[in-house]
């Protein structure tokens, strides 16, 4: 804000603690800005903007060094130089918004591609069986259509689904598709249902088979949006998986735990921003971006070695070894978040 605009007042607007109109800029007490002129709707939004995201200095300070000097930005947060920078929880937050508005709009783009390309090889196939009749009847070449047949069977068996998926309660296992054709009679209690297939209504059992109810009733596509809407947060939930690796392989530091879960957040927020960049490049321009892919085992071996400060050998065999524990562990914790986020359904 510019506050050689403003017009001062004598008493805060907010708390009415008084004011010297001529000096005093924020309310000592409540903090607000002391000034009585109108807000415009582009200073409103402008306002908005900056109070959510915070562009001012701390962005280019945060965005810069995370993204070019790895591991730098960490090391400075660590030793208290923090107020020139983004909160790191908040930056990591904000990124994996714009990773999912970005990514989507690139997928898009690259469905639509995708889709054009089968309709121009529908179109080629037509022509081709056009262009096959019309040397059929112009010369004396003969197609043997046997060869280019298809048994109706083959197909039929397989576009079936082979996947057999099974709710299993106990010894109980009901196929998904018995379920469906229950739900699809308008039978949804849950207790009847539990009756007619012979569950027992232990306290879990009631709980889950609830839940495989709600679920086949709401439909793979809301279920797919639910999780889609929960993916932040689920990323979220594996910093402190990520933290806790690095601190079972750096124990003899004696680092702090906290400042494992600062570069954990600062190594995950710069993967999604190349990862934005790769989309924007996808989504914006014919270029190939997949090249930005090889950047980040790069940063991620460069930013270890800089933050733990150990030698090069080290730093490769921790890593490799963080990268292995972390992604079994990672997706245990996941698979986990994500039941407990289904009982939420």
């Amino acid at each position: 804000m510019n506050l050689k605009k403003i017009i001062r007042s004598n008493h805060c607007l907010n708390c009415e603690t008084p004011l010297n109109i001529e000096a005093d800029n924020f309310c000592p007490n409540c903090g607000q800005v002391n000034n009585t002129k109108k807000e415009t709707a582009f200073g409103l939004v402008k306002e908005l903007v900056e109070e959510f995201l915070h562009l001012d200095s701390k962005v280019f300070k945060s965005v810069i060094p995370l993204l070019f000097k790895p591991g730098f930005l960490t090391v400075d947060y660590i030793q208290g130089k923090r107020a020139r920078y983004f909160h790191p929880v908040r930056m990591f937050l904000i990124i994996t918004v714009v990773l999912f508005i970005v990514s989507g709009n690139a997928n898009k783009k690259e469905d639509k591609i995708e889709k054009q390309q089968k309709q121009n090889i529908a179109s080629d196939s037509r022509n081709v069986g056009a262009n096959n009749k019309k040397s059929e009847k112009d010369s004396t070449y003969v197609l043997d259509t046997e060869t280019w047949s298809i048994n109706k069977e083959e197909v039929d068996a397989d576009s079936t689904d082979k996947t057999n998926f099974y709710w299993a309660f106990g010894e109980v296992k009901i196929p998904k598709d018995t379920l469906q054709r229950y739900l699809d009679q308008g039978i949804t209690d849950p207790s009847a249902l539990m009756d007619t297939f012979k569950i027992e209504k232990s306290f879990f059992n009631s709980i889950f088979f609830n839940q495989a109810v709600k679920s086949q009733i709401a439909g793979k596509e809301k279920i797919f949006d639910y999780y889609k809407h929960k993916l932040p947060w689920l990323l979220f939930s594996l910093m402190p998986v990520f933290a806790f690796v690095l601190y079972l392989f750096y124990f003899r530091r004696k680092i702090f735990f906290v400042d494992h879960l600062i570069y954990a957040f600062h190594l995950h927020t710069a993967t999604f921003v190349v990862i934005i960049l790769q989309d924007l490049i996808t989504w914006l321009s014919p270029i190939n971006s997949d090249v930005l892919s090889y950047y980040i085992p790069i940063y991620y071996f460069i930013s270890l070695k800089k933050v733990y400060g150990q030698s090069i050998p080290k730093t490769i065999l921790k890593g490799v070894g963080i990268g292995v524990f972390y992604f079994a562990l990672g997706l245990l914790v996941l698979l986990l978040v994500a039941g407990l986020m289904f009982l939420m359904i």
